[in-house]
């Protein structure tokens, strides 16, 4: 496990404790809490998908609330549109949209799907300068 890592789960230990969270919704809303930090690199057209995401995940951690996944294709989109694949990430902008992807979720992820998210999520997390910091998963 990276330092990264163990930091980010040591964050989602504290918020399901400190805000009677379930293990899925503190890793939304630690995920939201990136994308907000992450928004100036953002482009202007998504902004907005991560103020629902931020409505969805803060005010109404449940599966009822603002349907995300159209906005998560809009997200895909624009990556294909920008790069000719969905898949390449090379700049600061590629990973905003990414981690803005990894909160588009319309429910919270199962346990398997919040594994792999949260390992994505953390591969970006070590690829944004500063957002160590700024989320406070520091030693």
């Amino acid at each position: 496990m990276s330092e990264t890592y163990s930091l980010v789960d040591k964050e989602i230990d504290r918020l399901v404790a400190a805000e009677d969270l379930t293990v899925a919704a503190a890793a939304m809303f630690l995920m939201v809490n990136a994308a907000m930090a992450m928004a100036s690199a953002l482009p202007p057209g998504l902004r907005g998908a991560l103020v629902t995401a931020s409505s969805r995940w803060f005010a109404e951690p449940s599966p009822v609330g603002h349907p995300l996944a159209g906005l998560a294709a809009e997200c895909w989109s624009y990556l294909e549109a920008k790069n000719g694949n969905s898949i390449t990430v090379t700049d600061r902008e590629d990973i905003a949209v990414r981690t803005l992807l990894c909160v588009l979720w319309d429910e919270a992820p199962d346990a398997e799907e919040l594994n792999s998210t949260l390992d994505y999520f953390v591969s970006l997390v070590d690829q944004f300068d500063g957002i160590r910091e700024a989320l406070g998963l520091v030693e």
